[in-house]
């Protein structure tokens, strides 16, 4: 592998989808290891790429791919997923983030067979 953004950008969509339609999650430091992204900054480089699949996802009204990726700590996906769908106008700021995760994710597996 060469490590290339083209390579792990590849793998990072596919294993969303996979996720997507097995009705499974994966922490950020999971999915950098099984997409190969290259150190240093990978967390930062998968969370930069799921912002940017978050503006194709809202563009198209599609359900958020990135909801798939969680914290391990608390099962939620970061803090910036949620600052971003502030942005793209998908959240209201008092929304809870439990409920809108969960509404994410069943969008996600009724958009798949």
């Amino acid at each position: 592998m060469t490590g290339s953004s083209s390579d792990w950008e590849a793998k990072v969509e596919l294993s969303l989808a996979r996720l997507a339609q097995d009705r499974q999650t994966i922490t950020y430091a999971a999915l950098a290891d099984e997409a190969g992204i290259p150190a240093p900054h990978r967390i930062h480089k998968l969370t930069v790429f799921l912002e940017t699949l978050m503006e194709c996802d809202a563009r198209l009204e599609m359900p958020q791919r990135s909801a798939v990726v969680v914290s391990r700590t608390n099962g939620l996906p970061g803090n910036g997923f949620f600052d971003k769908l502030h942005e793209l106008g998908l959240m209201s700021a008092e929304e809870n983030r439990h409920d809108l995760h969960n509404r994410m994710m069943a969008a996600l597996n009724s958009s798949r067979p």
